[in-house]
């Protein structure tokens, strides 16, 4: 239930931000992406494990998603009004929620997780790959549905409004629905809360190796929704076809979701799949670099670009997070904080440099960050067959 739900809402989301380069124009769309992914890493860092702590993982998710409601509808007052820069001040509510709402959902993902482990007398690794796997499908699927409406209907007015009231419809679901997890008793001063993930990523070498793959897929993220959508497949295939090609992204990782989370079961680690992962990252980027946008502007091209990107995405959604409710089940909340943290740093520079610099450039360093993941990789592997305090 709650992933269905947390799909929809999310699903109107992110069909939004593919959108809205196109929609609102490159300048504009772009600075509603900057401000919104500023704002989700600053709550990222500063907020979410305070409010987490105290509100508790489900608390803090239906006021996430509730506040999600506000950046999707701020489309639709841009639309029916002359007030189209409110977008902008709905980014930055957007933002806040994003950055609380992932970090809760992985509390409460581990917790379920320990909880399934025990009930089922499986491992805990065994655990968080399945229910990794089970909800990165199902997420995704949900995904998949709110970009194909943007492809079945003109963007616009009536569009926004439906996205507005499907975003709603589904927090009042996992208000209503959802059962929460167990909390914390005591929860830590705030300061101290607030500063965990900080802390967590200045003293584990492990932390410090997600940096790598959040960049592949922050970047490459920033550069498919603010670049190559808009420039490519809006002015080559149209502009309904931005949700289409979006939707196909989601799909593929939807499809390939469960397969890969059996593949990392299957190696007993899921660093190879993650490292797969990045490497459709820097492929994607690779294909921009060779290839003319006249090229790529074509239905083939731009379909195959979508799966080879959504083939990655599958990987992060579900066995990079699976790997790190493994590695951090002391420390979960601070974990999850920081992978928001650092891919909401590397979207935020991505969008700031889908404004600023040329494409090509930001094609080339999400390369090296792909490069950069895999060799990340390898190395947490190494650290994580070294005694636990050496990590």
């Amino acid at each position: 239930m709650l992933a269905a739900a947390f799909s929809l809402n999310h699903g109107c989301v992110t069909a939004l931000v593919a959108l809205a380069a196109s929609e609102l124009g490159s300048s504009l769309g772009n600075t509603t992406l900057f401000i919104l992914y500023a704002f989700y890493t600053l709550s990222a860092a500063f907020l979410s494990n305070g409010l987490v702590a105290r509100a508790g993982a489900k608390r803090t998710l239906v006021l996430s998603l509730g506040a999600y409601c506000v950046y999707v509808a701020s489309y639709a007052v841009a639309f029916f009004t002359p007030m189209n820069r409110i977008v902008i001040c709905g980014a930055a509510v957007g933002g806040v929620a994003a950055g609380c709402l992932w970090p809760a959902q992985g509390v409460f993902f581990a917790r379920s997780a320990e909880a399934y482990a025990d009930a089922a007398s499986i491992s805990q690794q065994a655990a968080t790959a399945l229910l990794g796997a089970h909800f990165s499908a199902a997420y995704l699927a949900g995904e998949v549905g709110m970009k194909l409406l943007a492809s079945a209907f003109v963007p616009g007015g009536p569009l926004f409004v439906a996205y507005s009231c499907i975003a709603v419809g589904a927090t009042l679901a996992v208000q209503a629905l959802v059962e929460d997890v167990q909390s914390v008793a005591t929860a830590p001063p705030f300061a101290e809360s607030a500063t965990a993930a900080l802390r967590l990523f200045r003293r584990s070498a492990l932390c410090r190796l997600l940096v790598p793959t959040n960049l592949a897929f922050g970047l490459a993220a920033a550069y498919l929704n603010g670049s190559f959508l808009s420039t490519v497949v809006s002015k080559f295939l149209g502009e309904r076809a931005v949700g289409a090609v979006s939707a196909v992204v989601v799909a593929s990782a939807a499809a390939l979701a469960l397969p890969f989370g059996r593949l990392g079961r299957a190696l007993g680690t899921q660093r190879p799949v993650v490292a797969l992962g990045g490497a459709c990252f820097g492929l994607f980027a690779v294909a921009t670099l060779i290839f003319s946008r006249e090229a790529l502007g074509r239905w083939t091209a731009a379909v195959a670009l979508a799966v080879v990107f959504g083939a990655g995405r599958a990987t992060w959604e579900g066995n990079f997070k699976s790997s790190v409710a493994d590695d951090f089940h002391d420390a979960t909340t601070a974990a999850f904080a920081n992978v928001t943290l650092q891919s909401g740093l590397a979207s935020t520079l991505g969008f700031f440099l889908n404004a600023h610099a040329p494409p090509r450039l930001v094609a080339i360093i999400v390369v090296a960050c792909s490069a950069a993941a895999a060799t990340a990789q390898a190395v947490a592997a190494k650290i994580r067959s070294e005694p636990r305090t050496t990590y």
